[in-house]
């Protein structure tokens, strides 16, 4: 009974793994760089940096102000008129009120205005390299994922065969302890495999469903989905060369293209601060009615900076401007370890992988030369045991081997900057 639910579950699988869509390791890059739930999230904050230049492009509003000085008692308020009468004007008269109306207008001195436009210009490019940093993170991660699903799946198969060459076997020795080939012990020995395989098996097969759920997740689709491992991963043949390969990383890093706008911002933000220690400047014209007698005239006040010039932020824009040139040297520093790490791994792996391949081709002659002498009574069940166990340790090693050296080639394009192109 369970031999048949564990076939059900593994035809299912199968099943479900046909009708997916298959992603190669690109396209499911490609997938995540637009529908990564990260990506699209932090897509806004460059439409938020756009945002500062509509501010800086604004001017400061004119000012409208109004004064109204009311005599509080008119009973003693006489005036002559025309014909040199003497008249008794009331609270509510103008002659009773002094009003002022002034319209003013702020200046900004030392171009400040322009230079805010450029400083949130700039900010709108130090956003965008953010975000293309954040989208080459994001496809290592997903180009990651991708190789974690790939062996849990190559692994599957591989304990899936073995689980199906070993239930033979057991029908096999089934038959051969009826003939009183074999003794009870064998077969136990046997069924005892099966049952391990059966086990690891099933934690496989929670494992690769949950990687399948988080490579979605981090693709942002929500249809099934699969791996297409048939298209080669490798297509660069520069790697050979490491300088080269530091010397791309140098121009395309988009975590140093992210250190660079900091620069340059810093420095349109000293242009701010430097404009911004110039005093406060409003002019306009006033017009004051004084007991029914206009006057015309200007306005201008003007701060006087002798305490105040914008000092503090003034000395700190400077300060940034060395916090951002010391970040870009030590990410410099940082990228060129990096791309010699991961370079070091790929040869390392590359050649490792290359000497797996003969060690893989001789576990299955021996496998299939001790199953054969086992099945014709020339060799004893712990050879045979012994021989499967050989085998699939070294095709599991074998599986590990071809995901590292895959993983140091994608270590080597996030290092480079090159991810993007994968």
């Amino acid at each position: 009974m369970l031999y048949r639910i564990l076939t059900f579950s593994l035809f299912f699988i199968g099943h479900v793994l046909y009708s997916q869509k298959l992603y190669t390791i690109s396209e499911v890059v490609i997938e995540a760089r637009n529908n990564n739930p990260e990506l699209r999230t932090e897509k806004y904050n460059i439409n938020i940096a756009s945002t500062n230049i509509t501010t800086a492009k604004l001017r400061p509003n004119p000012i409208l102000n109004n004064q109204n000085l009311q005599l509080l008692n008119a009973k003693n308020l006489y005036l002559f008129n025309y014909g040199n009468s003497i008249e008794n004007k009331n609270l509510l008269s103008g002659e009773s009120r002094q009003l002022w109306f002034q319209l003013t207008k702020p200046l900004q001195l030392g171009n400040l205005r322009a230079k805010k436009i450029n400083f949130a210009k700039q900010t709108v490019v130090s956003a965008t390299t953010l975000y293309s940093d954040l989208n080459r993170n994001v496809s290592y991660n997903v180009a990651l994922k991708w190789m974690d699903v790939w062996l849990l799946k190559a692994n599957l198969s591989l304990f899936k065969n073995a689980k199906e060459n070993i239930d033979t076997l057991v029908y096999i020795n089934q038959n051969r302890l009826k003939n009183k080939v074999i003794t009870p012990t064998e077969l136990i020995r046997t069924q005892l495999l099966s049952d391990q395989y059966n086990l690891q098996l099933k934690s496989l097969t929670t494992q690769y469903a949950n990687e399948v759920r988080n490579l979605k997740y981090m693709v942002g689709i929500d249809d099934s989905i699969g791996i297409n491992d048939k298209i080669s991963l490798v297509s660069f043949d520069f790697f050979e060369n490491r300088d080269t390969l530091i010397a791309i990383a140098i121009e395309t890093r988009t975590d140093l293209a992210y250190a660079r706008s900091n620069i340059e911002l810093s420095k349109k933000n000293i242009d701010v601060q430097h404009a911004a220690r110039l005093p406060y400047f409003e002019t306009g014209l006033m017009f004051n009615p004084q007991n029914s007698i206009g006057y015309l005239g200007s306005y201008t006040t003007l701060n006087i900076p002798i305490f105040s010039r914008n000092q503090g932020e003034r000395e700190k824009s400077h300060f940034l401007l060395k916090q951002s040139e010391s970040f870009q040297l030590a990410r410099e520093l940082q990228i060129k370890t990096e791309v010699q790490n991961a370079y070091n791994s790929f040869i390392t792996h590359k050649n490792n992988l290359v000497g797996f391949q003969s060690i893989v081709e001789n576990s299955t002659k021996v496998l299939n030369t001790v199953r054969y002498s086992y099945l014709k009574g020339n060799t004893t069940l712990i050879d045979f045991l012994d021989a499967q166990r050989t085998y699939l340790e070294t095709q599991r090693l074998y599986n590990e081997a071809v995901f590292n050296f895959r993983k140091s080639y994608i270590e080597v394009l996030f290092t480079t900057g090159l991810i993007a192109n994968i």
